[in-house]
């Protein structure tokens, strides 16, 4: 979240004591997700929880090559 950069801050200087290389990522709104973008039983989900769900399928994306 945007709005709590103190944890960002803590991490910062975890990563920078452990030696670890850390990406910082923008979460997803979930307003801006459309019910059809989301998996079955999603309807249980709310709005946070939609989000997280989104933005970490983004990531993993990035991250996972995706065999055909």
């Amino acid at each position: 979240m945007p709005t709590r950069v103190d944890q960002k801050d803590i991490l910062t200087v975890v990563a920078s004591v452990t030696d670890l290389d850390l990406d910082f990522w923008a979460a997803s709104s979930p307003d801006s997700i459309p019910d059809k973008g989301l998996p079955d039983g999603a309807e249980k989900f709310g709005g946070g929880a939609r989000g997280k769900w989104i933005s970490q399928m983004s990531i993993y994306q990035q991250y996972v090559p995706f065999s055909k």
